[in-house]
């Protein structure tokens, strides 16, 4: 601004004659238009400090939507664990419901331990003993793959 101011008052003091307004006028406008003129670049080329705000702006740009990226990322990561942990609450769900209904049926199981009809079919079932006088005879059954084809007499005629 000093640098300006000083350049106008030189020009004052060397021109110290009278002048036109009107002239005064014309003369700057024409200067100013041949200034301008002047710094009139081509269309293709454009201002170093545009081309760095450029820049900038697309490198903010960049860094937001990265930003932006990494945020959907790791939500994405945290829903995907959210639904993997209710998948997995449900399937043990269904185990303990399974491993209760095989809870009721040990108990129940449990009650007839003592009990001497359950104790004799659990020996013709499991241990294949018979009564004295009974025979045994063995015949495939392809019902039962646990008792791999052998029976008793009397169990042929309790069926």
């Amino acid at each position: 601004m000093k640098k300006r101011n000083r350049g106008r008052s030189r020009k004052f003091y060397k021109e110290t004659q009278v002048v036109d307004i009107r002239e005064a006028r014309e003369e700057r406008r024409r200067s100013r238009t041949e200034t301008q003129s002047k710094k009139k670049k081509p269309a293709n080329t454009e201002n170093p400090k545009k081309k760095r705000k450029k820049k900038r702006l697309w490198r903010r740009t960049l860094i937001y939507m990265g930003i932006i990226c990494i945020i959907f990322l790791l939500a994405g990561l945290s829903v995907y664990k959210i639904v993997d942990l209710k998948l997995e609450e449900n399937r043990l769900e269904g185990q303990k419901q399974e491993l209760i209904k095989e809870q009721k049926k040990l108990k129940e199981e449990l009650k007839n331990v003592n009990d001497p009809e359950y104790i004799e079919q659990q020996a013709r079932k499991q241990l294949k003993l018979i009564m004295p006088g009974e025979t045994l005879y063995v015949l495939p059954d392809e019902k039962d793959p646990e008792n791999e084809g052998m029976s008793t007499k009397d169990e042929k005629e309790d069926k």
